[in-house]
């Protein structure tokens, strides 16, 4: 579809309908900033091929400032083969698997391996990633059916960041610990616990799971609070 015959169904009352009714479920409010002052989009989480604006469930929506609509646009425009480029030789988990529910966080990991070694076997797989094979072969089994494989292009828009090589850590611990760590690597390894914000960045249903997960980063001593109030981490 020309770009032209795309900003007329915009204009549609069908998509201004739609849109309306996302923004009424975000609160009016950026999804990802929070923020409510400023001018508000309703951002497409993916596209189909011949379909209308509309035609779509209404979790492929977010709600997102126009800053915040900018940047991921932004960042989308990155091309897929420059992330899996980058990527490869490392292990990585994939920005856009974060709030996947359909999932474990160890199915994730063995999927954002999968997304940038295409040629590696099972045992390759789980010895890379210290899994049992049997765990490979019923990780790559569920992503295939649910067709997690064909949308890499959905999953791999939005980056990645590096798995940490840290062996006391496994599936949702090791991601959580990699994403703090990617998260303040610029702020020396220091990072606001603002367990709402957290919550929400990684589609937790309530701060009661980012407290869990932190309790356990403290008692391997791979985190610690420091005085002014931040998470230091180690």
């Amino acid at each position: 579809m020309e770009k032209k015959d795309y900003y007329i169904l915009l204009k549609s009352p069908l998509w201004q309908k739609k849109r309306l009714e996302i923004m009424q479920r975000d609160n009016f409010s950026c999804r990802s900033c929070g923020c409510k002052d400023k001018m508000l989009h309703v951002h497409h989480l993916y596209y189909v091929k011949g379909k209308n604006p509309w035609d779509y469930p209404n979790d492929a929506f977010l709600t997102l400032c126009e800053e915040c609509h900018n940047k991921i646009h932004k960042k989308s425009k990155k091309p897929t083969k420059d992330i899996i480029k980058s990527a490869i030789g490392k292990k990585v988990f994939f920005r856009g698997l974060i709030k996947e529910k359909r999932i474990t966080p160890t199915e994730k990991i063995v999927l954002s391996f999968v997304l940038t070694h295409e040629k590696a076997n099972n045992t390759e797989i789980a010895k890379t990633l210290s899994i049992s094979r049997k765990t490979v072969i019923v990780a790559i089994k569920k992503i295939k059916e649910l067709g997690l494989i064909e949308n890499k292009e959905l999953i791999m828009q939005h980056g990645f960041f590096t798995l940490e090589k840290e062996d006391r850590l496994t599936g949702e611990l090791l991601i959580f610990y990699s994403y703090l760590c990617d998260k303040s690597a610029k702020y020396n390894y220091q990072i606001d616990t603002f367990k709402s914000k957290l919550m929400d960045e990684l589609g937790k249903s309530s701060n009661v799971a980012i407290t869990k997960l932190l309790n356990r980063l403290y008692e391997k001593k791979l985190a610690k609070r420091i005085n002014n109030g931040k998470l230091q981490i180690l």
